[in-house]
């Protein structure tokens, strides 16, 4: 008990009741789009000065991640911050895009349906006809094919550019100024749907965020990225265990998070973990990727309705294929960015000069309350987030070069006591306890057999 109240100190005991309904609550609060959000009022959230010099840009604020964020929404905009460009980019408005693209997957499915009930309702000699006529032109459609395929390619590598930071090179189909306007929309939509519940600057909780978010910032001014942001913060009077940034910088924590957090260094690594994602725009990048798998779809659906036989099969085979690009595609490349993240964040903490260990830890005692409170271990595969597990362990996998790197930035060393054996002697202490009990109460079996 005594090596219980060690492990959960600071834990309020309704923390400890976690189960299969709050999780399942935290995914579907925060994946939904904000772009969705009713206006309840016109209330902001207030904003940390600059914390640089008077000519920097404004600083806006990030968020903190938990299984799922508004960061992994497919429709949700994020600001870009364009390192490496071929040429001057032309892009269409987003707002375009996100208008178009169901009508566009609609159009797709309609015009595969009529064609195939088109060439079905052809006499023979006429289908005949039509395929002598592919094999007679069949040098110019392939003309056609390849300067499609090469225009694609083209319009490809002319969106390309660099991670500010890790320097990887990605897809970007929109910029800053078209995603600008959206990104402030979703910031007010969100704000009138929370407003009512956002804690006072004087509450004790928002001034222990502030007081991270401030360290955070203040270790990291020789980042270029962090000279174009403005970072601002609510706190949201809710039992919801995560937090979230939007792109152009506000940072919402739930007191739910805040209760789940052990300490401030815990609380650092989630918030860096946050900050990183806005400052290598993932949110952008998550959305270009997106429209450009939308793009290919279309293709391939127009493809299915024209080629499968039926409806019914057709509907199927549809409902099939995009399942499969979420499992082989999209849900992939979000645990891509997320450990991305998590690599990124752990540099940023260590410069703040927090505990690098407590990263660990905290994905640790996640994946320890899950287990054991929640609905049990997760299917990684099914999801935006790599499993606690996971996380833990990539982040023990690097801890040494966060060390190292935090001991280069003349911080103070760490102390004897590593958090990481905390959850261990927790795990160990509660599994002898469980087998002491089964021990005590399983009944002897008792088997009678007939002569």
């Amino acid at each position: 008990m005594l090596i219980l109240n060690f492990f959960f100190r600071g834990f309020p005991r309704s923390v400890l009741k976690l189960n299969v309904q709050s999780f399942k609550t935290l995914n579907s609060t925060l994946t939904s789009n904000a772009v969705g959000f009713r206006t309840v009022s016109k209330k902001t959230p207030p904003t940390i000065n600059c914390l640089f010099n008077k000519t920097l840009n404004p600083i806006f604020k990030t968020t903190i991640s938990g299984d799922k964020t508004l960061l992994n929404s497919r429709n949700t905009q994020v600001l870009a911050w364009r390192c490496f460009k071929t040429s001057e980019q032309r892009h269409f408005h987003p707002i375009v895009w996100i208008v178009l693209k169901p009508v566009f997957k609609f159009a797709a499915i309609l015009t595969g349906r009529g064609f195939r009930k088109w060439w079905r309702d052809l006499p023979k000699n006429k289908r005949q006809y039509f395929l002598n006529e592919l094999k007679a032109n069949s040098r110019k459609i392939l003309i056609i094919l390849s300067l499609v395929i090469l225009l694609s390619i083209l319009y490809y590598v002319d969106h390309l550019e660099e991670t500010p930071i890790t320097k990887r090179i990605r897809f970007m189909a929109f910029n800053d100024k078209q995603l600008e306007q959206i990104n402030e929309f979703e910031l007010q939509q969100i704000m009138n749907q929370l407003g009512e519940h956002i804690l006072p600057e004087t509450h004790y909780l928002h001034q222990r965020v502030e007081a991270v978010v401030k360290r955070i910032l203040l270790a990291n001014t020789d980042i270029e990225e962090m000279k174009h942001k403005k970072f601002g913060i609510a706190v949201i009077d809710n039992s919801i265990e995560n937090a979230f940034v939007l792109p152009i910088g506000y940072v919402f924590v739930f007191t739910g998070m805040l209760k789940l957090c052990s300490n401030d260094d815990q609380l650092g690594i989630i918030l860096s973990h946050e900050i990183a994602h806005c400052l290598q725009n993932h949110g952008a990048e998550n959305v270009s990727f997106s429209h450009l798998l939308d793009l290919i779809s279309i293709a391939i659906i127009a493809a299915i309705w024209a080629v499968v036989p039926s409806d019914s099969i057709s509907l199927l085979t549809h409902w099939l294929f995009q399942k499969s690009v979420k499992l082989l595609f999209e849900l992939p490349y979000n645990r891509k960015i997320e450990t991305e993240a998590d690599k990124v964040g752990l540099q940023l903490a260590a410069k703040a000069c927090f505990d690098v260990r407590e990263s660990s830890a905290f994905w640790a005692k996640m994946a320890f309350l899950k287990n054991t409170l929640g609905d049990g271990p997760e299917i990684e595969f099914l999801s935006t987030h790599p499993s606690h597990e996971k996380r833990s362990e990539y982040l023990d996998s690097i801890m040494d070069e966060a060390i190292t790197f935090r001991k280069f930035c003349g911080c103070p060393n760490l102390s004897y006591r590593d958090p990481r054996n905390d959850i261990e002697t927790v795990s160990k202490a509660l599994e002898m306890t469980r087998s002491k009990y089964f021990e005590r109460n399983t009944k002897p079996e008792i088997i009678i057999t007939k002569r």
